[in-house]
């Protein structure tokens, strides 16, 4: 890896990277709700559907992004999801000592970022730019 590759890397994947994006808002949204501690299962969920998605797309088992139906059903699923957890933030915060309030958890890190449509954009486009050009992935062609 040469010096010139990670700098083009780093100019290309950084501001995707850090944009805001539904995983990156709900995490901050869960940080300042919950602190560092509450939010590790919601970061776990995120982190290891990502790692699990640039799999996926790294070995290219994701071709059926290319028909248009199935990409636009996982936009409008990662919508209502979207919606759903905004309705959930607004609910009142439990005072009863009883009973704490519930974070958001594993599944639910791994639902937004399954549905999260630029974290998909952002695989595919690390893959397709930056794979060796003699690697063939059939599914770089789906952007």
């Amino acid at each position: 890896m040469t010096l010139d590759f990670l700098l083009s890397w780093l100019a290309v994947m950084f501001p995707l990277v850090f944009s805001p994006g539904p995983a990156n808002i709900t995490f901050a949204a869960a940080g300042a709700n919950l602190g560092i501690r509450g939010s590790v299962p919601l970061l776990t969920g995120i982190d290891l559907v990502f790692f699990l998605k640039s799999l996926l797309v790294g070995f290219g088992f994701v071709a059926w992004l290319q028909h248009g139906f199935l990409l636009n059903l996982l936009q409008l699923a990662g919508a209502l999801y979207l919606v759903y957890l905004a309705f959930s933030f607004f609910k009142p915060v439990q005072t009863d000592t009883d009973s704490p309030a519930r974070g958001l958890g594993i599944w639910d890190g791994v639902l937004i970022q399954a549905t999260n449509i630029k974290a998909w954009i952002l695989v595919i486009t690390m893959f397709s730019v930056f794979a060796p050009s003699q690697t063939v992935i059939p599914a770089m062609s789906v952007l």
